[in-house]
Formats: C-alpha cells, sequence, structure tokens
C-alpha cells in the first residue's frame, strides 16, 4: 500500500510541473523579446499570450495582436498580430442573402496561425470556437481573407 501511494503521488507530481515553451516576439514597433510560454493546446487561436520572462510562473506579461507583429514559439510555429476583416456567418446561399455585408463580416485584430510560408505565397489560420477562417498574403503584400 505504501508502495502505491508513493507511485501515484509522484506520478501527480510528474503531471503537475509546467512545461514551457520558448518564445520571440516581434513588437509593431520593432522592438524583439525573448520568453517563455507555458505549454497548452492550441486547437483554438490565442486572443492573447502570456509571457514569462523565465521558466517559471513569475513576472508575467501578456502581449495582445494589437501591439504583435510575430510571435514565433520554437518547434511549434509563428503568429502574426493583425486586425482583419473576416466573415461570421455560416456561408450558404440563403444566409447570405438575407444578411446585409456589415452583419457578414467583423473587423478586429487577431492572431493568424502561419500554416504555409511560401516563395510567393502565404498561408494562414485562425480558429474562432471551431470555426476555421484563412487567409493568404502574396509575397509582403496584405493579409487577405479567402
Amino acid at each position: 500500500m505504501k508502495y502505491l501511494l508513493i507511485t501515484v503521488f509522484l506520478s501527480l507530481a510528474t503531471r503537475a510541473q509546467t512545461q514551457f515553451m520558448h518564445v520571440v516576439i516581434e513588437l509593431k514597433t520593432g522592438v524583439f523579446e525573448k520568453g517563455f510560454i507555458e505549454k497548452q493546446n492550441f486547437s483554438k487561436t490565442p486572443k492573447i499570450f502570456t509571457v514569462y520572462p523565465e521558466q517559471s510562473r513569475n513576472n508575467p506579461k501578456t502581449y495582445s495582436p494589437a501591439e504583435v507583429k510575430t510571435f514565433t514559439i520554437t518547434n511549434f510555429g509563428s503568429y502574426t498580430g493583425i486586425t482583419v476583416t473576416r466573415y461570421i456567418h455560416e456561408l450558404n446561399q440563403q444566409r447570405l442573402n438575407a444578411i446585409s455585408q456589415e452583419e457578414a463580416v467583423l473587423s478586429e485584430p487577431v492572431f493568424l496561425l502561419l500554416l504555409v510560408n511560401g516563395k510567393k505565397l502565404n498561408l494562414y489560420s485562425h480558429n474562432f470556437n471551431g470555426r476555421y477562417n484563412f487567409f493568404i498574403q502574396e509575397g509582403d503584400g496584405e493579409i487577405k481573407a479567402l
């Protein structure tokens, strides 16, 4: 029984340890900053990132898409902070005919995940509550919704 309790305690303690991922942030002002974020499930696109200067939960700093140009997570990927106009309704003919253009889109600052970094074209995605929006960028041009 004693060994069972020790084994359970050690397995819970191991799971409770926070894992951190190294990040490099380029702010829209041109300043670069480095830090760590807690390893997490990125099934949804984050609205903000909380960054720590060390691999501990001390002195956190929060970054929003309005202030970040790029947010690169080592061995994971890169996010771009940008204000985009995206469709917010289901795309079917009846629905689009029943609503005005102003009601069909939302303009807001978001983080976009860079899916493909090509020589001529970049592909980005944004997942908001299970709804994916995709964006393209030709060269260094404007990022546009597909």
